[in-house]
């Protein structure tokens, strides 16, 4: 028998024919023959339907799996999946489509359809594949893709009832398709979406299938320049906006509720079009000519549809095909509810001279309305060739009605139908012009009567049409006439003569008809008019028509003079009488004195008598322009107050240079209607807010203000101003700190160039500002506000002083900046420290200036989403010669963030290349820029002569070193060279790790571009989703991967089974699975040949059978590791390995009635842990089993846990024998090593069995795992001594250690004792314990030395004192050394290798920062203790301003440790900011900050534990953040401040406002002066010390609320503008002043009813008057203390006044002060003299009396002692001398 001739077919053609069929039948052909067995497999077309592969032994996932397993084929065309929910998980689809991508896939089909609600999550990262040319998702999926994907291949899209998350997922994945030319949407109920947006430059083709008819969706918004075909089916959705202007061919149908009156005229280009809706729910377009339209489709079944042909037919002049179809089938007269078809006025062009054919489907001859169209149809259309009705049966009656109606038609023959004859003559009428048209009526015809209005119209509108020109109308019968919408074009370009006999003025509707004949017959020349009177009969009347301007109606005649010159509008009052007050009404005025130049009257006079003639009632715009000279203000105030009155809305003021400023007043600001107002070159004097409700844009150009409060309270009187226009070029005024703070302005001009005279800055906030625009700021503060800034322009600006001058730039997108000053100045900008421009896309820096790069990196730094970046050199003719002196580029550390994901443009004008600075900046930018899309430099050619040398070297060790370095690394190398650009595709070793699902995407795009043959290792770690997981292990199966690690969160805890398909590599040898989301499902036996390591960490298991399934396929498995933890499905743990070496399992389920069956019997080294309450656990054959460590394993029914063991060698045991069922007679024959640990209940039982049953046993440890374990830590009886003494102890145990040794517990002493009596062999036996005090330890010792051991080799070892005493006390002490110290200490011995890293206090110092950063830092990364109490950190190193990340380091440790105290004092080039997340620690209690540190808080914090802040000269970034900082601390005790004055890169904050209800120690050290508006508010209503010292020329010093104080030091203190900085203190108890009289404002009748103790210094020029206030106002005053601190002083030094005494003796000396004390007393000075004698004269209970004087001779020292003598007023008074 022959061969079958289909087998004889080449293998192509087979192949082909094969692609035809579904999967499952092309299976099928394999067991047709030898040929056919591998064919199936080499088919490029895949098709799996879940409902054809049901099988009762295998699930369709398996079949599916199976298939592509076996599949072969390099190319897969096209894959189809139909699937529901319940036959497979989404990570096998991953899979499916990971190994499909990896085959080139061209075709993706993926139908879900679940039983429930389930949805299919479509994500991007399966957006991957270059290759894809067509994508099908259908029914329940959901689009979720939250980043722009690239599917560079795709031509068609299909999304058939998908679901969207939100409306960027569409709209990221269509702009991923560059190429896509077909797009198909059917759309169910999708209440998340608002708008579709569709904007796809390259598409051709689109269907939209939508009966959404929800609320919430509005509509589409497409944009398809390409668009060629456009189908919709339904549309419900109220907006269709499109944007197609070549489209040809549009089918709509079904639209309803359309209200953008744009969706017809959007269809303008089309040439053919279907439409099937309703005229009553869209709304028509206005204008709209199709004039495209040749073929016309349209379906006549919904309401008063005639109306929409209607429209169609007028709107589309070349009309040939027009085609009418009526869908129902049974369609009766009544069928739709509609009125009555109105016949056109005109009939439309198409008809007259396009149409050729006209079909109508299914047309009800019985409906009027039809008859009626069909005439209409049939009647106009002249070039009619075809014309085709099909419709129902009709009976012969109404047949022949329908011909008698034709016949009137033709003939005319009735007189009721007279008026179509008439119609029909006319349209049968082909002259191109009519000459003449005649219509003649009398008055008492019948026929005249059946004629309408209407039929007058048309003939007389035909007449027009045909340009008529000359018209009579003889009308017999009085009617009402309907004036046409529309004017005809012969009335406004063609008739020239109107006739009219018998015309009868009386009649209503002859006037009516005439006038509007003559009022629209623009060329008409003659009137002939046959009057009714005999005299008038034979007149000819002739009239003369006016201009035709004058026919415009006023409105516009106003609106076209509001555009001229007011000069040239008045002059129009001389053309006629109508224009004689025309311009009276005109409602935009402008004057200009040089316009209005006149011999006889001035510009004023001008001015003014034509605002007394103008009577608009509205003024829209006033401007004037004038010179100081010509007009007065009075004038001005005039004609403003004219305009208000008038409802001005725009007002502009010119005043032209002169010597004198005009004055512009508040009085000025009160119109509500002003909307723009526009002032140059005048003075703004407005002392009172004001107030413009509507005003929206303001100009202040070249204006002068006489103070701060002007600007402010003009500003603040405009609540909705827009636009503001700040030009200050030239002026010199007043204004100190400029400040705009409007919260609706959204666009802001300043141009400024006066250099900070005078001004000391801007102060700017504008919450809602979108435009800034700032050019010439130099020497000025700024201060800005602006969160929604978008825009932004700085153009030379220097001198900038405050560092938030690119800051609080921060929320721009766009951004120009030329900033840096030139060279000679040494100032320059602040840089911001640690400000994100996060929403940052475009960048402009200008190259002129010294030192641009600088500015660069920081920005670049700073601006991770930055997309365009523009360097720009504005000097046209710029050499290296000539150029500015500059310093060199030093190249960022870390590559920024824009540069490596998302700098697409970059363009540098003016490049020079022969700068090295530049061409560096260039190469880096160029080197990093990973996705850069354009780089432009305009510039002279560069010669490229660098060769790379890594370059060179053989592709085989290039790929050997990239797989040595990160996967990250090793893609950026692609941007290196043309060589580089694919070699990373090639490196066998990927690691990736996924920080979000935009990285998801990323990882599934570089695994389709790899191309290695072999994948050696591939790492996948971080968050993604379950499909992701299938994808990626998809891609990696097809890429032969040989190491598989997989530790992925996915979100919501969602499992994710791990795809069964991978079981069957042949490949894999190493596979890592973990955290919880993994299940292993495998339902039957899988095939790993070459697996021989495997680790399950943490992963769940569907079943019992899913564990013995993947172990029994891995033949050659010798490596196991096994975590388990919760969910636990699995019942018996069954391991049966017979290749198994290493076994490692760790159980924290807590066991549930189960256990584990191990049966391996190659294994040798084999760990369990933490089994608990499982009832068996049998190792049932390890016979090679070398170690074995089991730690936790309880309450094990089974008692071959241990049996199983017998032939370790090494063996470690951490279980109770009270817990699990030991063994009988299991003897431990290789054992030679016993490690137990002793905290276990009765654990001696245990060793008691493992020395009877290890006859060879050489080493014995002995391990206590408590540190702190007490006398009753373990429940226990007492030991049993053995009967026999185990043999191992008589001939083998050599070693014997027991750690943490407990020698009071008496079980532990009897089971030391018995080993060291019986140990025969014993050398060494070792005991570390508790630290004991030194006499109980020598007891101890000599117990067990007393011991008679039973080996005299034996030596018993002890350990070092110190290291005995308990690690508390250790850490205590080593707490007190410096840390330098503590660390090495890490070198003593084991023990202390990691005791220093538990030390509870570091202290760090060093004058070089360099390295001390990184030692530092690795210290703290090291250290272990979870509270840190103290952390002191001291740099100096004035060359180092890069210190801000190590800061950040360092206090991100110590806030995570607990930190308790923090002082950290950087004295550095450049200021750090400090972090503002240390201000949430809960834990720190102290807190010292000193030297060059900013504090920075915007916002509240919250530091509940802190009681000390010290602050020591840092800086502040603002006012808030002082106010910020200490309200954060609700417990604040001890607060210290030390200001200085204001230095490099910190801001002096103005007043600092101190509320701390709990604060009782407070120290000002200010040490600044010359801030007249600042000063300091302190409210503390517990406050007991205070100290402020060093504070001048303040506004005030207030101290609110101090009730409790109790000691108050006041030094340095002067030119205090407020009193109450006494006054304050006077519940004080003890006082310390050293202030000057002179400089402060005193109180007045502040008693200091509690003071007694008051110390003042001497040295400030009239202390005596201070002295004498403190001693009126203190009434219990005890001590009295006069201090001169300077010890050199002489009389010259102070001002010399006279000391006027008081005239009452205080309280005080009288009956309270006891002891006087005075230091460096001066007894020359006749001021001290007598103020010593007077307290001396009038203490009368003084005790004592120091005074210390610079040293004198004795014959001195005795006179005034003598003299002191004489003045006592006590008699017990001692007065020494010193």
């Amino acid at each position: 028998m022959g061969r079958d001739r289909i087998s004889e077919l080449p293998d192509a053609l087979l192949l082909k024919i094969l692609s035809f069929l579904p999967t499952n039948i092309v299976v099928a052909t394999s067991v047709l023959s030898k040929q056919w067995r591998s064919l199936w497999k080499l088919v490029p077309n895949l098709e799996f339907d879940s409902e054809d592969y049901e099988s009762e032994h295998y699930t369709f996932s398996e079949i599916v799996c199976k298939s592509f397993n076996s599949h072969k084929a390099p190319v897969l065309e096209s894959f189809r999946l139909q699937f529901g929910s319940e036959e497979l998980n989404f990570v096998d689809i991953g899979l499916w489509v990971g190994i499909a991508f990896s085959r080139h896939l061209r075709e993706l089909v993926l139908d879900f359809y679940p039983a429930g609600q389930e949805t299919f999550t479509f994500p991007s990262s399966l957006c991957t594949c270059n290759t894809l040319e067509t994508l099908k998702l259908v029914l329940c999926i959901l689009v979720d893709i939250s980043s722009p994907v690239v599917m560079k291949s795709l031509r068609t899209l299909h999304l058939e009832f998908v679901t969207y998350k939100d409306e960027s997922s569409i709209r990221n994945l269509l702009s991923g398709c560059p190429g896509l030319e077909e797009l198909r949407l059917y759309r169910g109920d999708d209440s998340d979406m608002k708008v579709f947006t569709i904007e796809v430059p390259s598409l051709q083709r689109l269907t939209v299938h939508d009966n959404n008819n929800g609320p919430e969706f509005l509509g589409y918004l497409i944009n398809a320049p390409s668009l060629k075909y456009l189908l919709i089916e339904e549309l419900g959705c109220p907006e269709f906006c499109l944007n197609a202007p070549e489209l040809m061919e549009a089918y709509i149908g079904d639209v309803t509720s359309i209200t953008n009156d744009k969706f017809l005229g959007s269809l303008t280009s089309v040439k053919r079009l279907l439409l099937n809706f309703s005229p009553l729910k869209i709304t028509y377009p206005t204008g709209s000519i199709f004039y495209q339209l040749i073929s016309l489709e349209m379906y006549t079944r919904e309401a008063e549809w005639w109306n929409l042909l209607t429209l169609m037919l007028e709107n589309s002049p070349k009309l040939q095909a027009l085609k009418l179809t009526d869908r129902s089938l049974n369609f009766h007269k009544n069928g739709v509810v509609g009125g009555k078809w109105n016949e056109p006025k005109y009939v439309p062009e198409c008809l007259l001279s396009h149409l050729e054919t006209f079909v109508w489907r299914r047309f009800d001859w019985g409906r009027e309305e039809e008859k009626e169209i069909a005439t209409y149809i049939l009647k106009n259309a002249r070039l009619l060739k075809k014309a085709t009705f099909s419709t129902n049966p009709i009976d012969s009656e109404e047949h022949n009605k329908l011909k008698e109606r034709r016949k009137g038609q033709n003939t005319f023959e009735p007189d009721e139908n007279m008026e179509i004859g008439i119609g029909w003559s006319l349209f049968s009428h082909k002259a191109p012009v009519l000459e003449s048209f005649h219509v003649k009526f009398s008055d008492k015809s019948d026929v005249r009567r059946a004629c309408d209005d209407i039929d007058i119209g048309i003939w007389t509108g035909i007449a027009f049409e045909r340009h008529v020109r000359e018209l009579v109308l003889d009308l017999g019968l009085k009617r009402k006439w309907n004036e046409p919408k529309n004017v005809p074009e012969c009335l406004l370009s063609q008739l020239k003569m109107f006739v009219r006999t018998s015309y009868h003025w009386e009649s209503e509707v002859e006037k009516e008809v005439a006038t509007y004949i003559l009022k629209n017959a623009r060329q008409l020349k003659n009137l002939l008019s046959l009057l009714t009177t005999m005299e008038q009969r034979s007149r000819n009347l002739g009239f003369v028509k006016a201009d035709m301007m004058n026919q415009l109606p006023e409105a516009l005649i106003l609106r076209i003079l509001s555009f001229l010159p007011t000069k040239t509008v008045i002059t129009t009052s001389v053309l006629s009488k109508q224009w004689r007050s025309l311009w009276k009404l005109v409602p935009n005025l402008e004057f200009d004195s040089e316009d209005y130049e006149s011999e006889h009257h001035t510009f004023s006079e001008n001015v003014c008598k034509f605002f007394l003639s103008h009577k608009a009632p509205v003024l829209e715009s006033l401007h004037l322009k004038f010179r100081s000279h010509e007009v007065s203000p009075v004038d001005i105030g005039l004609w403003v107050g004219i305009a208000f009155a008038r409802h001005l809305r725009e007002l502009v003021l010119h005043c032209l240079p002169q010597q004198e400023r005009f004055t512009f007043p508040s009085s000025l600001c009160t119109c509500n209607t002003l909307e723009t107002l526009k002032l140059k070159s005048f003075l703004v004097d407005i002392p009172s807010p004001v107030l413009m409700k509507s005003l929206k844009t303001l100009h202040l150009e070249f204006l002068e203000f006489t103070d701060d409060e002007s600007i402010c309270n003009l500003l603040s009187g405009c609540p909705i101003l827009e636009d503001l226009v700040m030009d200050r070029t030239g002026t010199y005024d007043d204004v100190v700190t400029f400040t705009i703070s409007v919260p609706s302005l959204q666009r802001l001009w300043i141009r400024e160039n006066s250099h900070g005279e005078g001004t000391r800055g801007y102060m700017i906030n504008v919450p809602s500002l979108k435009l800034l625009e700032i050019e010439g700021l130099k020497g000025f503060d700024l201060c800005l506000n602006a969160p929604e800034l978008v825009e932004a322009y700085l153009f030379d600006g220097s001198y900038i002083i405050t560092e938030k001058f690119l800051g609080s730039l921060k929320a721009a997108k766009h951004l120009s900046l030329d900033l840096s000053p030139p060279l000679e100045v040494t100032f320059q900008i602040t840089y911001p420290i640690v400000s994100i421009f996060y929403q940052l896309v475009s960048l402009e820096i200008g190259t002129r200036k010294a030192e641009w790069w600088n500015l660069l990196t920081l920005m670049l730094d700073n601006s991770p989403k930055l997309q365009v970046l523009k360097l720009i050199d504005e000097y046209l003719n710029f050499n290296k010669k000539d150029g500015l002196v500059c310093g060199k580029w030093n190249e960022p550390k870390y590559v920024p963030k824009c540069l490596l994901s998302h700098l697409e443009t970059f363009a540098w004008t003016r490049y020079s290349w022969e700068r090295e600075e530049e061409k560096e900046v260039a190469t880096y930018i160029l080197k990093n820029a990973r996705r850069l899309k354009k780089a432009t430099f305009s510039t002279n050619p560069i010669e490229s002569k660098e060769l790379n040398k890594i370059s060179e070297l053989p592709e085989e060790l290039l790929l050997k070193i990239l797989s040595l370095l990160p996967t990250k690394t090793v893609i950026s190398t692609s941007v290196l060279s043309k060589r580089w650009r694919s070699l990373w595709k090639l490196v066998p070793k990927l690691e990736f790790d996924s920080q979000d699902r935009r990285t998801a995407e990323n990882v599934g795009r570089s695994l389709l571009l790899h191309k290695a043959p072999v994948l050696e290792s591939l790492h996948l770690t971080g968050l993604c989703d379950d499909i992701d997981v299938g994808l990626w292990a998809g891609i990696a199966f097809a890429r032969n991967v040989r190491e598989f690690v997989l530790q992925v969160w996915i979100p919501f805890s969602i499992p994710v089974t791990f795809p069964s398909s991978l079981f069957y590599c042949d490949t894999l040898e190493t596979l890592k699975l973990k955290n919880p989301p993994i299940e292993i499902d495998v339902p039957s036996k899988v095939s790993m040949k070459s697996l021989r390591t495997l680790h399950l960490e943490y992963v769940t298991y569907k079943d019992d059978d899913s564990i013995c399934n993947l172990l029994s396929g891995c033949p050659n498995l010798e490596d196991l590791l096994v975590h388990r933890g919760y969910p636990n499905n699995v019942m018996n743990f069954v391991i049966v390995v017979p290749s198994l070496k290493r076994l490692s399992i760790k159980d924290f389920t807590g066991g549930r009635n189960g256990g584990y069956v191990i049966n391996a019997p190659s294994l040798k080294y084999l760990q369990i842990e933490r089994l608990t309450g499982y009832e068996l656990c049998p190792i049932e054959d390890a016979p090679e089993l070398v170690e074995a460590n089991i730690r936790n394993v309880s309450n094990i029914v089974n008692e071959k846990i241990l049996g199983s063991l017998k032939s370790a060698k090494r063996l470690s045991l951490d279980l109770s024998p009270l817990e699990i069922k030991c063994p009988a007679g299991a003897i431990f024959y290789q054992l030679v090593c016993l490690e137990m640990y002793t905290h276990k209940a009765k654990w001696w039982n245990l060793l008691t069995i493992m020395l009877d049953s290890s006859p060879k046993l050489q080493v014995l440890k002995l391990i206590d795992q408590n540190q702190d374990s007490s006398k009753d830590g373990v429940v226990g009886g007492k030991w049993k001594e053995p009967k026999r003494v185990p043999e191992c102890l008589l001939s083998h145990l050599e070693t014997f250690v027991w750690t943490r040794y407990d020698w009071r517990r008496e079980e532990e002493k009897v089971v030391a004792k018995y080993i060291l009596r019986n140990a025969r062999r014993l050398n060494k036996a070792t005991f570390s314990t508790r630290p004991i005090e030194s006499k109980k330890k020598l007891e101890m010792l000599n117990e067990m030395n007393g011991v008679v051991k039973a080996s005299y080799s034996c030596h018993l070892v002890g350990k070092d004192r110190i290291s005995e005493l308990p690690e508390e006390l250790l850490l205590k002490i080593l707490s007190l050394l410096p840390t330098k110290t503590v660390i090495t200490t890490s070198v003593l011995s084991k023990r202390w290798r990691s005791l220093w890293k538990m030390v509870h206090k570091l202290k760090f110092e060093s004058d070089k920062l360099a390295k001390f950063s990184e030692n530092v830092g690795k210290f703290l990364l090291s250290y272990k203790a979870p509270v840190l109490e103290s952390l002191h950190i001291k740099v100096t190193d004035k060359t180092e301003n890069r210190c801000g990340i190590n800061v950040g380091v360092w206090l991100g440790i110590a806030v995570v440790r607990h930190v308790r105290e923090l002082v950290l004092g950087l004295s550095i080039k450049k200021s750090v900011r400090f972090p503002s997340s240390v201000f949430f620690c809960d834990t720190l209690e102290t807190l010292k900050l000193k030297y060059s540190i900013i504090v920075d808080v915007p916002s509240p914090v919250c530091m509940k534990s802190l009681r000390t802040l010290h602050l020591h000269t840092v800086g502040f970034k603002d006012y808030e953040s002082i106010r910020n900082l200490i309200a954060g601390c609700p417990n604040l005790e001890d607060l210290a401040i030390h200001r200085a004055r204001g230095s490099r890169n910190r801001k002096v904050v103005l007043t600092v406002v101190i509320a701390a209800p709990y604060l009782k120690r407070l120290s000002i050290d200010g040490k600044i002066g010359g801030l007249a508006e600042g000063g300091y508010v302190i409210n503390a209503p517990s406050l007991e010390y205070l100290k402020i010292r060093g504070i001048y020329n303040c506004g005030c010093c207030l101290i609110e609320n101090a009730p409790v104080l109790v000691e108050a030091t006041i030094s340095n203190v002067s030119y205090i503008l407020n009193e109450k900085i006494l006054g304050s203190l006077k519940s004080a108890k003890r006082l310390s002043l050293d202030i000057s009289p002179l400089e402060i404002k005193c109180h007045t009748g502040a008693i200091f009813y509690r003071l007694v103790y008051l110390e003042m210094h001497t040295c400030e020029a009239e202390w005596w008057n201070l002295l004498t206030i403190m001693l009126d106002s203190s009434p219990k005053l005890q001590v009295l203390k006069l201090i001169d601190h300077y010890q050199d002083v002489s009389t010259d030094d102070v001002v010399s006044w006279r000391w006027n005494e008081p005239k009452y003796v205080p309280e005080c000396l009288l009956s309270h002060l006891e002891t006087f004390v005075w230091i460096r007393y001066d007894w020359e000075r006749e001021e001290e003299k007598e103020v010593a004698t007077y307290i001396l004269n009038n203490a009368r209970l003084l005790k004592k009396a120091t005074f210390s004087t610079n040293p004198i001779e004795s014959k001195e020292k005795l006179e005034m002692l003598n003299e002191f003598t004489r003045m006592k007023a006590s008699n017990s008074c001692h007065a020494p001398c010193i």
